[in-house]
């Protein structure tokens, strides 16, 4: 138990003697989470519990654990007068509920032992002399890069090297189509402009090709 454990302690017992029972077995219930089987605890719950079943409950466990207990028979006598309303003895009980600062002496904690493990010893590393010795760095001429300055096409007019562009126009025989319906079926013959044929031509000096 370290010091907030005792300061816990004490108050609850305070709000005991004071009557503020809910309040002490609000420290008493804390407490026992560390310590659960602590026998003495157990009937400071008694003493402090909020109702008659919660007290009979902390009573069967205190006998669980030990039945023997010499404030176990006083704990029953006021347990059995609290619920039956009667006047507790006038000089009180003497092991009901226990001694506080005996109470403090029976709480312990578990202490666990942290051991250290052993490292086992390293072997010093050495490196051979070569290990130290610094290699020549080797340099490498970079790649020669050939970059092609002749166009890949040139109009043969005007040397252009833009690509030719290509339109269309009425084709020998749309116009041979036309002239034929123009003569035996003149309301048809715009039939023969519809017939188109694509050519290319240059862009700069617009000279046809095809």
């Amino acid at each position: 138990m370290d010091a907030n454990d005792i300061a816990t302690f004490n108050q609850a017992v305070q709000y005991a003697e004071h009557g503020y029972k809910e309040k002490a077995f609000e420290c008493i219930k804390a407490l026992a989470q560390k310590d659960g089987n602590n026998l003495d605890l157990i009937l400071w719950g008694v003493y402090t519990a909020p109702n008659f079943e919660r007290a009979q409950a902390l009573l069967e466990k205190a006998r669980s654990l030990n039945l023997g207990h010499p404030a176990l028979v006083e704990a029953d006598q006021w347990w059995t007068t609290e619920m039956l309303g009667l006047p507790h003895p006038v000089g009180g009980y003497a092991l009901f509920p226990p001694n506080p600062q005996l109470t403090i002496n029976s709480l312990t904690i578990n202490q666990q032992t942290i051991i250290a493990p052993t490292l086992a010893p390293t072997q010093p590393v050495y490196y051979s002399q070569s290990f130290y010795q610094q290699t020549q760095p080797v340099y490498m001429a970079p790649p020669q890069v050939v970059i092609n300055t002749v166009p890949a096409y040139a109009c043969p007019y005007c040397r252009s090297p833009y690509p030719p562009l290509t339109g269309t126009r009425i084709s020998t025989g749309g116009w041979v189509t036309f002239g034929i319906l123009l003569v035996f079926f003149f309301p048809m013959c715009w039939l023969g402009l519809l017939f188109k044929t694509p050519y290319q031509y240059c862009g700069q000096c617009g000279a046809r090709f095809s």
